[in-house]
């Protein structure tokens, strides 16, 4: 069997775009991780920072047009923003005074995590 020289990189559609997409998303996922660990006692903080981080690859996404098929790019923006949504809506269950909207904002959560897996798999 052979293997096209660059099929890893098929999906994009310039030279450039593997090497920066690659870089900028171990950056997020670096991050991420830095977050997890680093900013634990500092809960609101660590939201902030995870709901700019999803939005900053998403806006990324947006700018940089990565991939050669319309439907692969709009699959991957509507993913990155519906995440940063959820990213968003949990900050709320971490202060403790106002709870009206408790299992509102729990059903939506889990809707659009739902939807995100959906278009994501499809």
């Amino acid at each position: 069997m052979q293997f096209k020289e660059g099929a890893l990189f098929n999906e994009f559609k310039c030279d450039l775009a593997p090497s920066l997409t690659y870089s900028v998303f171990t950056l997020k996922r670096l991050l991420f991780a830095g977050s997890l660990t680093l900013l634990s006692e500092f809960p609101y903080v660590q939201a902030i920072l995870n709901c700019l981080v999803m939005l900053g690859f998403a806006v990324f996404l947006i700018a940089v047009r990565l991939y050669k098929d319309g439907v692969t790019q709009v699959v991957c923006i509507v993913v990155e923003i519906g995440v940063s949504l959820m990213f968003g809506l949990v900050i709320y269950f971490l202060q403790q005074g106002w709870r009206d909207w408790d299992q509102e904002l729990e059903i939506t959560v889990l809707c659009l995590s739902y939807a995100a897996m959906g278009v994501h798999w499809s």
